[in-house]
């Protein structure tokens, strides 16, 4: 992904792909402990969050929010 993309255009394009319904939130992380603000950019993320071996881990919550 660009690394201009901010983490709501991440978790927008997941949406997409697992087929969502409105109903289901999701929640992006970063190393599976740091929730990420939906207009952080994914390289301001990888600058804080990047792993030792380069690469940077996020990982995502499915979330109820409507009921």
């Amino acid at each position: 992904m660009p690394n201009t993309f901010t983490a709501s255009e991440v978790l927008q394009l997941l949406r997409q792909r697992l087929e969502l319904s409105k109903e289901d939130g999701l929640v992006l992380f970063a190393n599976g402990k740091y929730l990420l603000k939906p207009s952080q950019k994914l390289e301001d993320i990888y600058n804080k969050y990047a792993d030792e071996d380069g690469f940077l881990y996020l990982t995502y919550s499915e979330e109820q929010v409507f009921g």
